[in-house]
């Protein structure tokens, strides 16, 4: 308990609901990051696949002076939906454990219904990561740190066809759903500072523990996307959303199935073309069903 460690995420509310999430961990050494050597950025990825998480960790959350328990599952995951009013912007709120007097910050947005979010994927649609080279993506993990790795060269432009679709102006909620896993939430918060991406709340893939479950244990890819989009659909029932991936893996795909199901919440989606004119034309059927819809799709090349 004397080294407890709980990291909250950000939150976010439609108004009259919470929802909270966040890791407990029984130790926690990861340190900002530095311009240090390959070495030393090696090191540091060690330790985010070294943590030990506080399994089945009692939690209790604060917001605005009220208290919410919950229990960490054995990764050290917890999150929980509360009802819980908020008027609209940015609040604080804490965690702490049970028996534990220190206490851990983090936010929760409040969005408005009426205005439009952004549901957007990270590897290669925001931070370039050439995941289909799986040699560059292992270097650029191993060797770079949050200061050092590039985000896509198209960023630019990215951000200006989002303002397209929201009256020339950035929506003030981002979502970043991706299959990375929680472990790299420190780099990717640090990141998305570092590059002034817009700040937003994280979906990641199931935590790991350890180098064995890091490079054998396959993530369930085909469910987290979609599954963590629909909540986030459902939790805002009247919210627009735009649609942001690239075309390197089977983001029109997931978009399709989320554009039929939810054809009038989605306002655009936009796809970054990663460079291989192989990717596009076994995306053309996911890309023809969208379009269908009446659901404009742009690609940024």
């Amino acid at each position: 308990m004397q080294n407890l460690t709980i990291v909250p995420y950000r939150g976010f509310s439609n108004g009259s609901s919470v929802y909270i999430s966040g890791h407990a961990f029984d130790s926690y050494r990861l340190k900002p990051p530095k311009r240090k050597s390959i070495i030393q950025n090696f090191v540091q990825m060690v330790k985010r696949y070294s943590l030990k998480p506080a399994s089945f960790q009692p939690i209790m959350v604060h917001l605005n002076g009220k208290k919410y328990p919950l229990v960490a599952d054995e990764n050290g995951f917890f999150k929980g939906v509360f009802e819980h009013e908020f008027p609209v912007g940015k609040h604080r709120y804490f965690v702490s454990a049970e028996g534990n007097d220190d206490k851990f910050s983090s936010s929760v947005f409040v969005s408005e219904e009426r205005k439009v979010g952004v549901l957007s994927d990270i590897d290669d649609t925001l931070l370039l990561s050439y995941v289909n080279q799986w040699y560059k993506m292992l270097w650029l993990l191993i060797a770079k740190n949050a200061l050092t790795r590039n985000p896509v060269p198209q960023l630019s432009t990215i951000l200006d066809m989002i303002k397209d679709f929201n009256h020339q102006e950035l929506p003030s909620d981002f979502f970043y759903v991706s299959n990375s896993e929680w472990n790299l939430y420190d780099f990717l918060k640090d990141f998305f500072e570092e590059n002034n991406l817009p700040e937003g709340a994280f979906s990641l893939q199931r935590f790991k523990t350890g180098f064995r479950d890091a490079v054998f244990t396959p993530q369930k890819k085909d469910n987290h996307k979609p599954e963590s989009i629909r909540f986030i659909l459902d939790f805002f029932k009247n919210k627009k959303f735009i649609l942001l991936g690239d075309n390197g893996q089977k983001d029109l795909e997931i978009y399709a199935g989320i554009c039929q199901q939810y054809a009038s919440r989605i306002e655009a989606v936009i796809i970054r073309d990663v460079g291989k004119l192989k990717y596009r034309r076994k995306n053309k059927v996911f890309e023809e069903t969208i379009r269908k819809l009446q659901i404009p799709v742009k690609h940024i090349s």
